[in-house]
């Protein structure tokens, strides 16, 4: 391409227009003819690189070339596959597709591919699953929402025996603990869990921590539970071999198992 100061010696000395100054003796720069053509010539160059013919009623025709050279609405990136396997291959990293070097030539075959580089169609991977018999398992993601399968880290314990919670998927929890000794009458205490229960308590269940070496069994009230917790209630005393129910006494515990979600 031609700059103006390639056709006339009166463009300045970077070869640009130049608006001039008579008073200094410095002539503006002269339209030239051969300049014009240039520039129309360069115009017309963009229109039949992407195969469009000049319309006298249209001005919009270099920016819709242009649009369909690099928008691809035209050539569908033709000048990349033209450029050969060097400049494909270039294109590709640019993208991060690398990997997709070779496609076309890849393995498409259950049984014939055994390199980490070929392919398997998506109709040969579900008959591969069928075969297997995996089932529908192998296609589900993992996770806690509907569909999915849950893996070990949505399975959770901590705690000792005097206070603990278990979590498993979809929120429900388990939690367990021992209530300090009753003291008095009316023999009752308080416990608190170990977490809170974020929604709901569905049950609660006591089991007995046996005063004298298991021949006695606490029989236990559960007073409305909360989700922090609750009390309960030493109603009386079974002892083995008797008929009879006896008073609670100071000392005893309780152990007791909540589930909530």
């Amino acid at each position: 391409m031609q700059k103006i100061g390639d056709i006339t010696p009166t463009a300045d000395a970077n070869g640009e227009w130049t608006n001039g100054n008579v008073a200094g003796g410095t002539p503006p720069t002269l339209i030239d003819a051969r300049w014009l053509n240039t520039i129309q010539r360069e115009l017309i160059n963009i229109l039949a690189v992407t195969g469009v013919t000049t319309d006298p009623t249209k001005d919009n025709q270099v920016m819709s070339s242009l649009a369909g050279y690099f928008l691809q609405n035209l050539n569908n990136l033709s000048e990349i596959k033209t450029a050969g396997a060097n400049a494909q291959g270039a294109a590709r990293t640019n993208i991060g597709a690398a990997a997709l070097t070779g496609l076309a030539t890849q393995l498409f075959s259950v049984a014939a591919a055994t390199g980490d580089n070929h392919a398997v169609n998506l109709k040969q991977l579900t008959a591969a699953i069928t075969a297997l018999s995996l089932g529908s398992a192998s296609t589900r993601a993992v996770g806690t929402g509907a569909n999915q399968i849950p893996d070990m880290s949505s399975f959770t314990f901590s705690g000792t025996f005097g206070g603990w919670v278990a979590k498993f998927p979809q929120g429900l929890i388990i939690q367990g603990g021992v209530t300090a000794p009753i003291t008095s009458a009316p023999y009752d205490t308080g416990f608190a869990f170990p977490i809170p229960f974020p929604n709901q308590v569905l049950n609660i269940w006591d089991f007995n921590i046996a005063p004298a070496g298991g021949s006695q069994k606490v029989e236990w009230s559960f007073n409305n539970p909360s989700l922090l917790g609750g009390s309960v209630r030493a109603i009386g005393v079974m002892v083995q071999g008797s008929a009879s129910i006896n008073s609670p006494f100071s000392g005893l515990t309780c152990g007791w198992v909540a589930i909530g979600r």
